[in-house]
């Protein structure tokens, strides 16, 4: 690993999962992805995450259109929504984030992993900073 941090996944909120899968796959030939159907209906969302070498991108869809996000989609249409970093010492960056006075949202162990998620007004988008380590 670098001490440089990684991207590791973006996520993108759409009205429409088919068609903006039918979209990616046309124009950029994104491989087939998975998916978390249970995980995902329990917080709200349909989606499909496929990978390209260790960078994913997950595209969303809120199931309740007149949940916060699915009018979000419905005002302003399909919209980055979140990005997922990488970086080698989590306790690290959380320091040096406070001595720059911002603070997570939360922070968790996610299977073993430390993670934080980030409000908006901090990175301009809902950040999540982990230490998950990709499969090779």
């Amino acid at each position: 690993m670098s001490d440089l941090p990684e991207l590791r996944q973006i996520v993108l909120l759409t009205d429409d999962l088919d068609a903006a899968l039918a979209q990616a796959r046309a124009e950029f030939h994104v491989p087939e992805g998975t998916r978390d159907v249970a995980g995902m209906a329990a917080i709200g969302f349909v989606h499909e995450v496929f990978g390209f070498d260790r960078t994913y991108v997950e595209i969303c869809q809120p199931v309740d259109p007149d949940s916060p996000l699915g009018r979000k989609v419905a005002a302003n249409g399909g919209s980055g929504f979140m990005v997922v970093v990488q970086v080698d010492d989590s306790a690290a960056m959380l320091a040096r984030a406070a001595e720059l006075g911002l603070q997570p949202l939360f922070v968790k162990d996610f299977h073993g992993s430390p993670i934080s998620q980030w409000h908006p007004r901090d990175f301009g988008t809902i950040a999540e900073f982990d230490e998950m380590r990709p499969a090779d």
